[in-house]
């Protein structure tokens, strides 16, 4: 019986999947194919073990940052993205942009004005991102003039930047103008259709006229196209429903 066990045993260990037998390089591949199928989780492991193999693969770990980033854990990422930084042989832009928003994520809004500067390298579509990011910051400590200014630079070089579309609706929001901030998210979701923030501020706007229904129906799209669980999203679409 203890024989049988044994052989069992050895074959399971066999089996699993090659466990260890990879190569650094052969876990990222593995794991970008997890990401191309939205399976951020099990990306996220695969990307671990590439890291065991070698952690001084920088594409592991920045890509680790950036699933981290998705899966909304801002600490694991911007830890990741600072290491990723650390090693050096990836673009500036590359890394500034997610450790920005991972950055914000934890609400770290001074050291994105410090840190998150757009570069003269950068393209005028990640300027913009960077300059959104800025606006956000500056809307957090309650700047709201600079962070207007920010959200003009970020549509002058992206009319269509989704993230500066939904900062003036935000903006707005702040200054008592509600209509406003609606046209905002019109734009921003002709934009981008499956932005989950600006459903989510869509859904805000909605509960707050007391119209639940249409809330209801923006914070279920809201948690649809988001790729982490979010507790506001689904804090706010029970109010809606009650």
């Amino acid at each position: 019986m203890r024989s049988a066990i044994l052989i069992l045993s050895l074959v399971v260990l066999v089996s699993c999947d090659n466990f260890g037998n990879l190569t650094d390089q052969e876990y990222v591949d593995r794991a970008q194919e997890f990401l191309d199928k939205g399976d951020l989780n099990t990306a996220s492991i695969e990307l671990k073990n590439a890291l065991i193999q070698n952690a001084n693969n920088n594409q592991a770990r920045w890509l680790l940052g950036n699933t981290y980033l998705e899966l909304g854990n801002g600490p694991a990422a911007e830890k990741e993205l600072r290491r990723t930084q650390e090693l050096g042989g990836l673009a500036d832009e590359a890394i500034m942009i997610p450790l920005g928003n991972a950055l914000l994520l934890q609400a770290k809004l001074s050291d994105i004005i410090n840190e998150i500067q757009p570069l003269a390298s950068m393209t005028p579509g990640n300027r913009a991102k960077v300059h959104s990011l800025r606006g956000n910051a500056f809307l957090g400590q309650g700047k709201l003039d600079d962070a207007a200014s920010a959200f003009q630079s970020a549509i002058t070089l992206n009319g269509e930047s989704v993230e500066a579309q939904i900062g003036y609706a935000r903006l707005d929001l702040m200054r008592g103008k509600p209509e406003e901030a609606r046209n905002w998210i019109d734009k921003a979701l002709t934009s981008n259709p499956e932005s989950a923030d600006a459903w989510n501020l869509l859904g805000g706007l909605d509960l707050a006229v007391e119209n639940p229904t249409e809330a209801e129906a923006a914070f279920r799209n809201a948690i649809k196209y988001r790729k982490h669980i979010n507790v506001n999203d689904r804090g706010k679409r029970a109010m809606a429903r009650l």
